[in-house]
């Protein structure tokens, strides 16, 4: 009996580490060679009678394919306002970050979708798709807040 159970631990414990090994290859090739692009631009925005001040935009390209964004790491600072511009270079995609409630439409392939929020909390966050099962299969990226 216990000899039944060592085979079947030695299974299970082979299947996990070829499945850890082969979604760390797949983040890995997915984010060699992508780079972060973005701009800053300066909006005035008044109010009631105030000052008008400038606000950055932090503007990002973000495009998504089969499971995998490009780029895989977006970077801003804490009060940022950030714009991600997406598109959709190949299947069904959206861009989802829940911490800060923002979720484009899904969109089909050769279409766009743009989504602005400030990014008011410091942290490391996921953003991913959630179309089906996209999200297992490693279609996910990370917004870093400094």
């Amino acid at each position: 009996m216990l000899r039944y159970i060592e085979i079947i631990i030695n299974f299970f414990m082979k299947k996990i580490f070829a499945l850890l090994f082969f979604s760390i290859s797949v983040m890995l090739i997915s984010g060699a060679g992508c780079s972060q692009t973005y701009s800053d631009e300066a909006t005035n925005e008044s109010t009631s009678g105030a000052e008008p001040k400038n606000i950055a935009i932090k503007t990002f390209e973000v495009t998504g394919e089969s499971f995998k964004f490009s780029p895989v790491e977006l970077r801003v600072s804490r009060g940022d306002t950030v714009k991600i511009n997406f598109k959709n270079v190949q299947g069904f995609h959206d861009f989802v970050i829940d911490e800060f409630a923002v979720k484009t439409p899904q969109i089909n392939a050769e279409e766009s979708a743009s989504l602005e929020f400030i990014a008011d909390k410091a942290g490391i966050f996921e953003y991913y798709c959630s179309v089906g099962n996209h999200r297992a299969m490693g279609m996910v990226g990370k917004l870093i807040v400094e």
